[in-house]
C-alpha cells in the first residue's frame, strides 16, 4: 500500500470528521471506510447516479467499491490478499477489499477499529 495514502487514510479515520455509514461508499449518513479513502484521494470525484432504487452517490462512477483509479493510487489491488492469509491451506482467500467491507458493513467495526486493522495488516 502507498505509505503516504495509508498515513492520510489512518488520520482521516481516526480524526472523527467523517460519519460512518454502511453498504455504500457515501450516502446522506456519511461514508464507509472505503468512501473515506476515495474522499482523501479525490474529494472532487463525487457525483450522483439514478438507479432503480433511487439516486445514489458515486465516486468516479463507483457506488460500493472504489474505482480502479483510486485503488491504483492507494496501492491496493482488487485481488490483493490479506498478508498472513495467503497460504494454500486456507480454505478461503481473504481479499483486502472484502475484509474492509466486512469490517465496516457486517461486523460494524468503528473507524478507529478499522484504522487499527489497516495499520496492522496493510
Amino acid at each position: 500500500m502507498n505509505a503516504d495514502v495509508k498515513e492520510k487514510w489512518l488520520d482521516a479515520l481516526r480524526r472523527g470528521e467523517y460519519s460512518q455509514t454502511r453498504k455504500t461508499l457515501r450516502d446522506e449518513n456519511g461514508f464507509c471506510c472505503l468512501g473515506v479513502l476515495c474522499d482523501i484521494i479525490d474529494p472532487s470525484g463525487w457525483g450522483q447516479v439514478r438507479t432503480r432504487h433511487g439516486e445514489k452517490t458515486t465516486h468516479l462512477t463507483a457506488i460500493n467499491v472504489p474505482s480502479e483509479a483510486i485503488l491504483a493510487e492507494a496501492g491496493i489491488g482488487e485481488e490483493e490478499v490479506v498478508p498472513g492469509l495467503e497460504s494454500e491451506d486456507d480454505e478461503e482467500t481473504c481479499y483486502v477489499l472484502t475484509e474492509l467491507m466486512n469490517l465496516n458493513d457486517r461486523e460494524h467495526k468503528s473507524f478507529e477499529e478499522i484504522a487499527d486493522w489497516i495499520e496492522e495488516s496493510l
